[in-house]
């Protein structure tokens, strides 16, 4: 029997898969070259910037639960010139993304203000 409905395409790329121009022209823009273009709460949203040929951090490595950096690595990298802008995304549903943004912010909060949001 066919399967009902649409058929995924195998590979269709996933939703947030392409680097955000508007980003990405204000990252480069303000880059004073530190070591990371900007750290974020996952392998997936940094994937296409790292697979662009940028440094990112994944904060919380591939699936964004495990804990890494800490809030002290995190300021000591900003302190050290090597992080200046944090990239932080909700995905509802996600406590690990959801951590990875509390550490992020916890680790910055004093050092940092708010960019112009993603579209």
């Amino acid at each position: 029997m066919p399967p009902t409905g649409p058929v995924p395409a195998i590979d269709a790329p996933l939703p947030g898969s392409d680097v955000d121009p508007g980003l990405l022209e204000y990252l480069r823009a303000r880059h004073a070259g530190e070591r990371f273009l900007f750290a974020t709460g996952d392998a997936s949203t940094a994937s296409p910037y790292l697979a662009a040929g940028y440094s990112v951090l994944p904060m919380g490595g591939f699936t964004g639960f495990w804990p890494y950096p800490e809030p002290d690595e995190v300021a000591g990298l900003v302190r050290a010139g090597q992080l200046r802008f944090l990239y932080l995304t909700a995905v509802p549903g996600l406590p690990g993304c959801s951590a990875n943004a509390r550490r992020g912010r916890a680790a910055t909060a004093r050092r940092c203000r708010s960019g112009p949001r993603a579209a």
